[in-house]
């Protein structure tokens, strides 16, 4: 399952990180810290990051100064927005942020706010798809950002903006390159990125008005640098945290890590209050049940989600789970049924134009081959393992066995079988549109340069975009991309 929205998942947990880290990092002086320090803007902030909008119409009215109280309402209305993508949504959305800007333009924080409400709309733009737009907006977050770098050179709030931009310049595609210069726009660097968050993490650590900073750099980590464990921080943030956005981020990046279990167990903490004021907590629960096998609470956890949902995206994805879910417990008919809804839902984004091509080849999947991908994307390797070495496969899924036999090897320390297998698949590829070709020699390039070979990683890099002709390529081009920088010291 995560194959088709592992890239989306992605991008919404880096708007995720970005829209925390950003919030908390605005201020006029080094006299004054923190813009939204005072107690009404506080408890507004809370009721943002809980998704709360009944809290927030109450907390609101007591933020006196106006650009900060259309900024709050302009990230309430982004909130409402990522946490259900309807045009309802939007619109409201486009409305407040047109409003934030006015307001803002009159204020003596001017340059710090939209700077933020920039990146805001770029993250909208870029969620609904609009990319040229959305860069637009980053390339206007990133002037402001210059003129409030200028005007208050010894505000310590800057070091997170230069961060930021650090880390998200870095991962610009080598492509661009040239356009970037045009824009005056620098290359970034990872790793000083990641120094000047954490720096300024640490300059206001228990400052009123900055929370989630830990929480942020760890997400920085993450979504960034895979190979990275997660950091005592994140763990030690959201025990206890109710938040709704920290916790769909947190679960997120749960899923990159095949670390079903702990995403079960924060969601078994959650409070349903939590749950009915962001969906898609419900959508992430009946996900995991069905990697977990339970069709019973798959079923359960969908039918939830689809009634508290105003949104459109992900609507696709909960039908097409159901269909599996049918499909695993023996009932063919409901399955096709779900198939059939899934498909009917008309929707631009890529994550539902993947739910179809899922959908359309469900009928036709391998039930034994479903379960132990399932049961590889929970974590549970071991068992995934043993459920492909209890079947052969059928005509037309060799290449798909071999591969997910090769994920659980190397998943379970044996690298040089993993290594064995992923040749096996490159070598059936060159007639094959499926991604398994392509991803294989990503990961034999990874297990090259765990091994400090990266004259053989370069090679798998070679071949994979020779490969790389058919499904998830605009994926797989960003994948091969990041492996080859890795291989050439540039991450």
């Amino acid at each position: 399952m995560s194959r088709y929205n592992e890239k989306i998942e992605k991008v919404l947990g880096l708007l995720v990180a970005v829209l925390l880290i950003v919030t908390a990092s605005c201020g006029e002086a080094r006299a004054e810290r923190v813009i939204f320090a005072d107690e009404a803007s506080q408890k507004a902030f809370a009721d943002v990051y809980a998704v709360d909008n009944e809290s927030f119409k109450r907390d609101i009215v007591h933020v006196k100064d106006e650009a900060k109280a259309s900024f709050l309402k302009e990230y309430m209305a982004l909130m409402n927005y990522t946490a259900a993508n309807s045009k309802a949504n939007y619109d409201a959305y486009i409305a407040a942020s047109d409003k934030a800007f006015d307001d803002a333009e009159k204020s003596r924080y001017a340059e710090n706010l939209t700077c933020q409400l920039h990146i805001h709309k770029c993250m909208v733009y870029m969620y609904s798809g609009s990319m040229v737009s959305g860069g637009i907006q980053f390339w206007k977050s990133y002037r402001a950002f210059k003129t409030a770098e200028t005007k208050y050179p010894g505000y310590e709030g800057q070091m997170s903006f230069r961060g930021i931009y650090n880390v998200l310049f870095s991962q610009i595609p080598e492509k661009w390159k040239t356009l970037k210069g045009l824009l005056g726009l620098p290359d970034g660097n990872l790793t000083l990125g990641f120094r000047q968050i954490e720096q300024y993490r640490q300059s206001v650590l228990g400052l009123e008005g900055v929370s989630d900073e830990a929480l942020v750099f760890s997400f920085a980590n993450m979504f960034f640098s895979h190979d990275q464990d997660l950091t005592a921080e994140l763990v030690k943030v959201i025990k206890g945290n109710q938040t709704a956005v920290v916790r769909y981020a947190y679960i997120l990046s749960c899923g990159q890590r095949q670390m079903g279990t702990e995403a079960e167990r924060v969601l078994d903490e959650t409070e349903e209050v939590t749950m009915d004021r962001f969906p898609l907590l419900y959508h992430q629960r009946a996900k995991y049940a069905l990697r977990r096998l339970d069709t019973e609470a798959t079923l359960k956890w969908s039918h939830r989600f689809l009634g508290a949902y105003a949104g459109v995206s992900n609507k696709n994805n909960a039908y097409l789970q159901m269909g599996y879910a049918y499909l695993l417990s023996g009932d063919r008919l409901k399955a096709k049924e779900m198939a059939d809804k899934c498909i009917a839902i008309k929707s631009d984004f890529d994550i539902d134009k993947r739910s179809h091509d899922e959908a359309a080849r469900l009928m036709a999947c391998d039930v034994r081959m479903l379960r132990a991908r399932l049961q590889f994307e929970y974590g549970d390797f071991e068992k995934s393992l043993e459920t492909l070495h209890s079947f052969e496969p059928r005509a037309g899924d060799e290449l798909e066995h071999i591969f997910r036999l090769a994920r659980g090897e190397e998943k379970i320390g044996e690298e040089q079988k993993a290594l064995t297998d992923y040749d096996r698949v490159i070598a059936l590829s060159e007639n094959s549109t499926r991604y398994f070709g392509p991803y294989s020699c990503i990961y034999a390039a990874d297990i090259s340069l765990k091994r400090g070979d990266k004259k053989r990683a370069q090679m798998y890099v070679e071949v994979a975009k020779r490969l790389n002709n058919g499904e998830y390529k605009k994926e797989l081009d960003q994948r091969i991309e990041l492996t080859e920088r890795v291989i050439k010291g540039k991450k």
